[in-house]
């Protein structure tokens, strides 16, 4: 019974910190969305226009923030297999 309560907490904890990630998602895009300029859009309507827009415009800090989610969201979901087939396992035993 030991082993089961450790793995449930354990599966609480990555539910934890994938719902931690998600909340930091949703801060990172609506961070992205009201101030990433796209140079490249800028560019094609007024190449003189792109230099004139601060470098935080290019919210490189979020989109890095995107990327560190994903990964551990990824990461989180490929981890929790064995727990949840370990734990199918121990409650198949004791049936």
């Amino acid at each position: 019974m030991r082993t089961t309560s450790t793995l449930t907490r354990v599966l609480y904890a990555f539910i934890i910190v994938f719902f931690v990630c998600l909340l930091l998602d949703f801060l990172a895009l609506h961070d992205i969305h009201n101030d990433y300029v796209s140079t490249s859009v800028i560019d094609r309507f007024s190449p003189a226009a792109s230099s004139v827009f601060p470098e935080w415009t290019k919210t490189s800090g979020e989109w890095s923030l995107i990327r560190f989610s994903f990964a551990v969201k990824l990461l989180i979901t490929v981890l929790t297999i064995p727990v949840v087939r370990a734990l199918r396992k121990k409650y198949r035993l004791a049936e």
